[in-house]
């Protein structure tokens, strides 16, 4: 998936899941949470753990937070629900990870507040 961001040359930001937020670094892509949990105690976690969960206005969440893609596995509760919005294409599928894409490219909405370390 990785491979494919570079490939298209993608850009914007990106929402990775935890376990690959470290790799996700040194690809040059930043995470808002990584293996340093301690440093993202508070709303970062919050959010992060909502967004992990499928939960909630997820949909806003990523506007809110200008997200253009989301590296996530497969079948999990983000993954379904990224699966049946209409303001999000499969991009990219393979070998348990999608790749999901805004569609129109991130929602503007001024102020981004939020992750801790995000951005």
């Amino acid at each position: 998936a990785f491979n494919y961001l570079a490939e298209v040359q993608a850009t914007g930001r990106l929402a990775t899941f935890y376990d690959w937020a470290g790799y996700s670094e040194t690809r040059g892509w930043q995470s808002f949470v990584d293996g340093r949990t301690d440093l993202f105690i508070g709303r970062g976690l919050t959010q992060y753990e909502t967004l992990d969960s499928g939960a909630g206005n997820i949909i806003g969440m990523l506007d809110e937070h200008e997200v253009t893609w989301v590296m996530w596995p497969d079948h999990t509760p983000l993954w379904w629900r990224l699966s049946g919005s209409t303001q999000w294409r499969k991009a990219y599928d393979a070998q348990g990870i999608t790749l999901f894409e805004h569609v129109g490219g991130p929602v503007r909405t001024g102020r981004i507040t939020g992750w801790a370390r995000w951005w």
